[in-house]
């Protein structure tokens, strides 16, 4: 993985490589994290053979710990919750949806919606 993640870093522009840095940056540092934690060999061999054994064999067999909370997570949280989980754990900023992408539309906390005039006081309605 790590030498998928430099070829396509080398295959960037400058400005591209530094648009994506931080992405980047969290796939090296989840792939670290994931290596760390990873089921052994041993115990994922004996998961194939155990499969591979089977009278009806499952298209999908968690090994290790960490492949079952991720199935427990998928189990009880919404695909927005679990994208968020994905985006922290690669360390990527939080997503503004595209309504709130316009800053300048943005209330400040505690403030009317009301249109104002130009001292910041509501507007008079209009006959």
């Amino acid at each position: 993985m790590d030498e998928l993640i430099d070829d396509v870093e080398s295959g960037l522009t400058p400005e591209l490589r530094s648009l994506y840095a931080p992405h980047l940056a969290g796939e090296r540092q989840l792939i670290a994290n994931l290596r760390s934690r990873a089921a052994p060999p041993d115990g994922v061999a004996r998961a194939v053979e155990r499969e591979l054994t089977r009278a009806r064999v499952r298209p999908r067999t968690p090994v290790g710990r960490d492949a079952r909370v991720i199935l427990l997570m998928r189990a009880l949280l919404s695909d927005r919750a679990m994208d968020r989980v994905w985006t922290r754990s690669l360390g990527l900023p939080r997503a503004v949806p595209a309504d709130d992408a316009d800053v300048s539309r943005r209330r400040a906390p505690g403030r009317s919606s009301a249109p104002t005039g130009d001292a910041g006081r509501p507007r008079a309605a209009r006959p």
